[in-house]
């Protein structure tokens, strides 16, 4: 009677298994389509989010750049500017300086690069082996470097054009020297969540604005960086990598028409943690399910049983 009784047992748990091993793939199915339809709702919300505020910090960047070589532009369009001479030149460049706070320097070069004006009292220089002299003297429209400043030890940005006569022909180069101050502090203070924040970079990789003053401070190269060498292989604007700490991140990468690269980035884990907690609780729904199955599939079988065996 006793192995009649261990037989029916086995039996009925063995049914009961097969009905939650049946179960397991309808519940399978749900979970999956329910899981990728989440996910794609949890990642456009996070690549809008990043997107628009990376498309926003661009035009911003952008805007502030041009509105400054216009200025430029214009200002070497001046009589005193096209005179090439340094005493006439010296108050319109005085004039620029104290027009925007930004501007600390603002100087003229001729063709071979030397200094023949400058907004201060310092001795003229030789600028013939700046890039963003070069750039000019060597026929573009505009030059431009960052670097750090002497005065404030932070980046400063140095744009220039070229100073042309009525004939359009270049007789020297106008330069001035801003703080990026402004721009690297929105920047800065532009965050994500806990762990989003934005890192730009100049048209060499070397660091502009970055939330650790470290790299600030020492125009630290990221040409290496996964975000940078996305966007000079394939012009990626949406990416999954390892960021400087380590760290998994989703980002949104755009480059400005000044050949800057910004990156806006969030951990990984924060941006689809809703994700992470929607899978939490679909696991532990499927798996009360699954369990519920097999217990009320014994009892089924169990009381089956018993009714064929009377």
């Amino acid at each position: 009677m006793a192995d009649e009784t261990s037989v029916h047992f086995r039996i009925i748990f063995k049914m009961s298994l097969i009905m939650g091993l049946v179960a397991i793939i309808p519940l399978a199915v749900m979970w999956y389509i329910s899981h990728a339809a989440c996910e794609g709702v949890v990642r456009q919300d996070v690549h809008n989010t990043l997107s628009s505020s990376a498309d926003q910090l661009q035009s911003f960047i952008e805007s502030w750049i041009d509105m400054n070589v216009l200025v430029l532009r214009q200002n070497a369009k001046f009589p005193e500017m096209i005179s090439m001479d340094g005493v006439r030149q010296k108050k319109a460049l005085e004039t620029m300086v104290d027009t925007y706070e930004w501007d600390y320097l603002a100087f003229v070069t001729d063709i071979n690069g030397q200094n023949i004006s400058r907004s201060d009292s310092k001795e003229l220089k030789d600028y013939s082996d700046r890039s963003y002299v070069r750039q000019v003297l060597g026929g573009k429209s505009m030059g431009q470097q960052v670097l750090i400043s002497k005065t404030t030890g932070k980046p400063a940005l140095v744009i220039s054009v070229p100073i042309k006569d009525s004939e359009d022909k270049t007789k020297g180069v106008l330069a001035v020297g801003m703080t990026l101050a402004g721009i690297s502090e929105k920047l800065s203070n532009t965050r994500f969540g806990k762990t989003g924040y934005v890192i730009l970079l100049d048209q060499e990789g070397d660091v502009i604005s970055h939330i650790d003053d470290t790299f600030i401070k020492n125009r630290t190269s990221l040409t290496d960086h996964p975000g940078y060498q996305a966007m000079l292989v394939s012009g990626k604007e949406s990416l999954v990598y390892t960021n400087e700490f380590g760290k998994k991140v989703f980002s949104e990468i755009r480059k400005t028409k000044h050949d800057w690269v910004l990156l806006v980035q969030q951990d990984y884990d924060e941006a689809f943690s809703a994700l992470t907690e929607y899978n939490q609780k679909t696991k532990i729904v499927v798996l009360i399910s699954l369990i519920s199955l097999v217990i009320i599939g014994f009892f089924v079988f169990r009381q089956l049983t018993a009714q064929f065996r009377s």
